[in-house]
């Protein structure tokens, strides 16, 4: 049974006027990729390969089983003449001696013409069904591998826009620990120049140094990490997040990937 195209898909379709000009009883065309210059283009273009795969695919089955249909009555009608032939036959007999030569009476004649007709539209709609089955197959893979390229398609969407995220973590990274590396020489400094200070001044100074120094702990302090399974965590709900935007791209090439992120700041 062939996948009919989701609501979304032909909203999607009908809003960027995209045809699908697949006819019954053709055989599905070879997609050429356009030349395209960034994700979101190949991922457009992936979209209508399988919106128009999709219509082409549902008008062959529907071509082929009409073929079906077609061969299954011209069948049952050259059941009515399982027995003409012994009925020509007997007719023959009954001529004695102008068995060769006679006239078969005109219901005989009109019904071997029937059968003549009916054998030359089972031979015809045999050979259609075989063409329709051959598209159909073809269709089948065509729609097949423009699931797969749209799949593909809306991943590399996601990965190309999150790179921009894994650019920004690796320099957060890196900020991260250059600050961590200034506030510990800080200590080594403050601590040291503290050696001869009265002891309340020191004090004092020591109370101003831990404020300073606490977020250098939380940094270098291990993460605790929570069960994936737990309700709140991060990756987790993150994970959800990105299974929306996939399905959410496949049906809507323009759908930003950033807000996946963005949730989170």
């Amino acid at each position: 049974m062939a996948q009919l195209p989701t609501h979304a898909e032909r909203a999607w379709r009908n809003r960027h006027g995209v045809e699908a000009g697949a006819v019954a009883g053709v055989a599905a065309p070879q997609s050429v990729p356009k030349p395209t210059t960034s994700p979101r283009e190949a991922l457009t273009a992936a979209l209508d390969r399988r919106v128009t795969a999709m219509v082409t695919m549902e008008r062959s089955t529907e071509a082929v089983k009409q073929a079906r249909a077609a061969v299954a009555a011209v069948t049952s009608q050259l059941e009515q003449f399982h027995d003409l032939d012994i009925r020509i036959a007997t007719a023959r007999a009954g001529m004695g001696e102008r068995a060769a030569t006679g006239t078969l009476p005109p219901s005989l004649n009109a019904e071997r013409e029937e059968r003549r007709a009916a054998r030359e539209r089972q031979d015809e709609c045999s050979s259609a069904l075989t063409l329709l089955e051959s598209q159909h197959a073809a269709a089948e893979k065509e729609r097949r591998d423009a699931d797969v390229a749209h799949s593909v398609a809306a991943l590399e969407v996601m990965l190309d826009e999150a790179s921009a995220l894994s650019s920004q973590l690796l320099a957060c990274h890196e900020m991260l620990w250059r600050r961590a590396d200034t506030l510990a020489a800080l200590d080594y400094v403050v601590m040291g120049a503290a050696v001869g200070l009265p002891p309340a001044e020191k004090a004092r100074v020591h109370g101003l140094l831990g404020r300073v120094l606490l977020p250098l702990q939380t940094v270098r302090a291990q993460r605790q990490e929570l069960p994936l399974s737990a309700p709140r965590n991060p990756e987790r709900l993150a994970g959800e997040r990105w299974q929306a935007l996939y399905a959410e791209l496949k049906c809507d090439p323009d759908v930003p990937v950033r807000p996946v992120w963005d949730e989170q700041e």
